[in-house]
Order: structure tokens, then C-alpha cells, then sequence
């Protein structure tokens, strides 16, 4: 196959070996035209993608959102090595499909701050669009997928290199008559800090490098951990939000208890001879007292709506007394 000049500067530009046009038996020119006409629908693609990313913005779950358009050189790239790896896919890709084929021309991230965050955005996700194919939930060996395992429109995939990520192929409108998708990666901050490092430090020139890689798996190993830390943390917060509030009940019910108790007393300083009820209320005293012993006593880790079951109890008990002495 004979290449021209203006074909061969094309492939440098594109970072393309001609060797590999040539034993792909590729005609240049059908790459020239789907960069020509990708460089053409860019703004386009813009506009779709930052409507993608202000969708996802609105779900209070999510911390940050990042999108981008792919570059047109990464576009050439991909065609190449999909062209190479014989994708069936790829074989009649032309100017006029090439959209309707590759599903990342637009790549939106969703970061959420807490591994559990991820069911919140996955349903907001799933209420905006209808993924055009299974969602892929990207993890390392040894990691927790119970979360995972229960969503029929899931599926697990071990990665090679320790990486991170959900991914929802998702239809992203029309451009020039051809139906375009998004990819929309979901992932942790902790995650994402990882992603962004390992990607600056090994590509393009040390992807294979053994001695950085071995420093990074460290790394990925400690953002799993920073992970699982982040989850420790706010289920420790809910656990001492619920004891306060449980506190703060018990307060309002003893403050209420103490009321009853008072007129009581008032009650039983008329009614001197009545001393079977003198007795009824001196043991809801000590009742009383026992409950608040055991609220006060316990423990963080316990039930706060056993705690709360108990106050209530010895509110009710002592409303009881209140109305039965009523003369």
C-alpha cells in the first residue's frame, strides 16, 4: 500500500507507527476524515457533555463532577488498537458510524466522598437514563462487593492493574443524525486521587515499568484503606448522633417525669392517710431512678431505642399515678 506524504504527516501528527497502517491494511484516509469531522463536532459534544454533568451535579450525594471530550489524537489511537485487537466491532468503522460506535467520545465522573454514596448515585443515575449496556463495577482482589452482588444491572470485572471505577454506558442525544453515548465513571474521592497519580506518573512512557508500579499497588492498597476508614468514620457519627439525640430525649422525658413527681407529692401532702399510695409512688421513684440508671450507664454501641423505649415507659407510668390520684 502506497501512503502519501500528506498521509504520512497526518500518522506522525496522530502518533501513528506507519507500519502499523500499512500491516492493518487501513486506508489513511478514512482516519483523516473521521478527525476532520470530529474536530468539526466538538462544540457539540461540549454541549453534551457539561448537560451530562450538571444532571449528575443536582444529586446531593455526589462531591464533585469532572468531564471531558476526547481528544482527537486519542480517538485515532483507539481505532488503531481497536483495529488491532480485530474488534468485530471496529471493522467497517467509517466517517459516518464512527459516533454511533465508540461509546466515550464524552467521559463524565461522578466523585462521592463515602464508599456507601455509591447506591444513592447509582439510583439517580438510573433515573436519568437507561444504560445502554450492563453498568461494569471495576475493583482490586480482596476488596468488599456485597454492595454490588444484589443489583441484577451489575456486573464485577476484576482489573489487571488494580484499578477502581463503575461505568454506565449511557445515550447522550444525537449529532448530525448520529445517536452518540457517554461514559459516566463513578468513583471515590480516595479512588480518584489514586486514578489521577497512577495515570500521570506511568503514561505514557512507564506504563510497564516494574519499580513504579510496585509503589503505586502500595498506594492503591492505602486508598482502599482510606476507604474503609472514610466508612468507619461516618458510621461512628451516625452512632453518636443517635446516642445524643437519645440523650436529649431521655432529658425531656425525665424533666417531665420530675414534673409529674411534683405534683404528686403536692397530692399526697393532702391525702396524709392514703399511705398504700405513699408507697405506690416512693417505688415509681425508685423505678424511675433504675430506668435512668441504666440509660446513663450504657454504652455508646447500645441500642438508643431500647434507651428511649425505657424513658418512655417511666413517663407513662408516673402519668398514670398523676391521674389516678387526681381527687
Amino acid at each position: 500500500m502506497k501512503i502519501s506524504q500528506e498521509h504520512q504527516d497526518f500518522l506522525e501528527k496522530m502518533r501513528i507507527e506507519l507500519e502499523t497502517v500499512k500491516a492493518l491494511n487501513l486506508d489513511p484516509q478514512i482516519l483523516v476524515d473521521i478527525a476532520d469531522d470530529y474536530e468539526k463536532s466538538k462544540e457539540d459534544l461540549f454541549d453534551s457533555a457539561e448537560y451530562i454533568a450538571k444532571k449528575l451535579q443536582r444529586c446531593k450525594h455526589v462531591h464533585s463532577v469532572r468531564w471531558r471530550v476526547k481528544d482527537t489524537s486519542h480517538l485515532i489511537e483507539k481505532i488503531i488498537r481497536k483495529k488491532e485487537a480485530q474488534s468485530e466491532k471496529y471493522e467497517d468503522i467509517d466517517v459516518i458510524n464512527y459516533k454511533s460506535k465508540i461509546d466515550d467520545l464524552i467521559g463524565v465522573r461522578a466523585i462521592y466522598l463515602f464508599k456507601q454514596d455509591w447506591l444513592p448515585v447509582h439510583q439517580h443515575i438510573l433515573s436519568k437514563w437507561t444504560p445502554k449496556e450492563k453498568v461494569v463495577v471495576y475493583y482490586r482482589e480482596g476488596d468488599d462487593l456485597d454492595q454490588y452482588l444484589d443489583k441484577p444491572d451489575c456486573e464485577t470485572k476484576k482489573h489487571n492493574d488494580s484499578y477502581r471505577s463503575i461505568h454506565y454506558i449511557v445515550p447522550a442525544g444525537e449529532i448530525h443524525s448520529q445517536t452518540i453515548s457517554c461514559e459516566i465513571q463513578t468513583r471515590t474521592i480516595f479512588e480518584e486521587g489514586w486514578s489521577e497519580i497512577d495515570h500521570k506518573v506511568r503514561y505514557p512512557n512507564f506504563s510497564k515499568d516494574p519499580n513504579l508500579k510496585e509503589y503505586l499497588d502500595t498506594f492503591n492498597r492505602l486508598a482502599g484503606s482510606a476507604d474503609e476508614m472514610g466508612t468507619f468514620v461516618i458510621t461512628l457519627k451516625g452512632i453518636i448522633e443517635s446516642e445524643l439525640q437519645a440523650k436529649e430525649e431521655m432529658q425531656k422525658h425525665q424533666m417531665k417525669i420530675t414534673d409529674l413527681e411534683n405534683k404528686i407529692d403536692l397530692l399526697l401532702d393532702k391525702v396524709k392517710d392514703h399511705e398504700e399510695l405513699k408507697q405506690a409512688f416512693k417505688e415509681l421513684k425508685n423505678t424511675s431512678s433504675t430506668i435512668n440508671t441504666e440509660i446513663i450507664g450504657r454504652r455508646v454501641a447500645n441500642d438508643p431505642r431500647e434507651r428511649r423505649r425505657l424513658a418512655k415507659l417511666a413517663a407513662e407510668q408516673a402519668l398514670i399515678r398523676a391521674k389516678n390520684l387526681q381527687p
